[in-house]
């Protein structure tokens, strides 16, 4: 949901992302892009442990294979 609002905001020229200026604008644009790709970054995570609840593994060792996985890509 956040992601169509850094569209719309984009779109309608409100903010322009390729600005590098420090001005309060261009960090409410940072922050924003920054909450919405935070759930993208950690749906690995929780998908693995879900998924070791689901087949009555350990949470521990799913959440070590996310983490190892992660550095090898």
């Amino acid at each position: 949901m956040l992601n169509v609002l850094i569209t719309i905001i984009t779109q309608i020229k409100l903010v322009d992302p390729s600005s590098s200026s420090s001005s309060s604008s261009s960090s409410t644009f940072a922050l924003i892009k920054i909450m919405a790709n935070s759930s993208f970054y950690f749906l690995p995570l929780s998908v693995a442990i879900t998924a070791s609840k689901r087949f009555n593994a350990s949470p521990y060792l799913a959440r070590l294979t996310i983490f190892s996985y992660d550095r090898y890509t």
